[in-house]
């Protein structure tokens, strides 16, 4: 019996050193990046990294409307999260060289017409960070970060960018999207007058009005 419970120390012991683990410290996104001629988001992390050598280390991030709510959808096949799931999703990859890692600033990028927002105005969606060891179906997943809000305005993607920090120790701040100006709000029309002079014809003779038809 004591030889069993031994084997038994000495495998959870081994698959507790061999799995790995990982923490976010702090993420930022940085809008209107530009990056290989193309302009869009730079998702910064910072993150902690155990038990992870010789592995292949996946940062990934996924964008969402709402916190919770559907993953925004890929329609051309370019930053998709897999073939069967059309979530619009985009990642980095690096291999750990140690068991103990300290990552600072692992850089994931998307062009910001790969969202595939419709109308050029200000948008607040979200971006959910996750990461994980040799992706795949034999893959780990190691952590992942709350709901990150921030702006993208995609009238003047040429424009200065904005920057949005997130710190996992304190309370996730929301962002207010720029409420409309009055100056913006459609001119109410002036009441036209009102013309009661009769319609006539050519010979100067008035003519009659049509009765409206109704069907019930």
């Amino acid at each position: 019996m004591k030889y069993l419970l031994s084997i038994i120390t000495i495998f959870l012991t081994a698959i507790s050193i061999n799995a790995a683990t990982a923490q976010f410290k702090r993420i930022w996104i940085e809008t209107n990046v530009d990056k290989d001629g193309e302009k869009g988001l730079m998702i910064h992390a910072d993150f902690d990294l155990n038990g992870a050598k010789d592995k292949i280390v996946q940062c990934q991030a996924i964008f969402y409307a709402t916190p919770g709510g559907r993953a925004l959808r890929d329609i051309n096949d370019s930053y998709r999260l897999s073939p069967s799931l059309n979530y619009v999703s985009s990642s980095s990859y690096m291999k750990a060289k140690t068991n103990s890692m300290d990552i600072n600033d692992m850089e994931v990028f998307i062009p910001a017409n790969e969202l595939h927002l419709k109308n050029p105005r200000k948008y607040r969606i979200y971006v959910k960070m996750s990461i994980y060891t040799d992706p795949g179906k034999t893959g780990e997943f190691l952590a992942e970060s709350d709901y990150i809000p921030f702006l993208i305005d995609m009238s003047d993607l040429q424009g200065a960018g904005q920057r949005f920090d997130y710190d996992p120790s304190k309370p996730v701040v929301v962002p207010e999207l720029p409420k409309a100006k009055a100056d913006d709000k459609p001119a109410v029309k002036k009441d036209e007058p009102i013309n009661d002079e009769p319609k006539r014809d050519k010979k100067g003779r008035i003519k009659p009005k049509k009765g409206k038809v109704f069907i019930s």
